[in-house]
């Protein structure tokens, strides 16, 4: 997944660049506490949805989701960014929808460079989000943010 992030990066940044830089790596990992179920928070009604899979990061290739088809990713791709962040930020999935996702983050990017990595990967996987953000701000956020939402138009 990362050889594509670099790969592709060039395709969906023509009308940011140079404001989002390519991904060349990913942010580190960021230590801390195990995001429990008691820390999830729940902002919005919605329905319970049950899918037999391993953990969190792994809905939407297992439902075979189109949600990102506008930006030419799959649900195995979705789960393959998904995984990552789990791993490295304790970010799990808690919302799905038609054309949207959002997580909740455990452990929020601390660093000035982490976040700056961070705004790439994200950027690659859902330019939509820049539409009423600069790189910048949506940097200063990932600081503060507890969930990271996603949307496809």
């Amino acid at each position: 997944m990362y050889e594509r992030l670099c790969r592709d990066h060039a395709r969906y940044s023509a009308d940011l660049e140079p404001m989002v830089p390519p991904v060349t790596s990913l942010a580190r990992r960021q230590p801390g506490p195990e995001l429990t179920p008691s820390r999830l928070r729940i902002a919005q009604g919605g329905g319970l949805l049950l899918v037999p899979v391993a953990r969190p990061a792994d809905v939407p290739a297992a439902l075979g989701w189109l949600g990102a088809t506008n930006s030419q990713l799959t649900g195995a791709d979705i789960t393959a960014v998904l995984r990552s962040w789990e791993d490295r930020f304790e970010a799990v999935l808690v919302s799905i929808g038609w054309d949207t996702l959002e997580v909740q983050i455990g452990n929020r990017p601390e660093t000035t460079q982490q976040r700056g990595k961070l705004v790439s990967e994200h950027y690659w996987i859902c330019p939509d989000n820049f539409a009423a953000s600069v790189p910048e701000t949506y940097s200063q956020g990932l600081s503060t943010w507890d969930r990271w939402s996603f949307w496809w138009d």
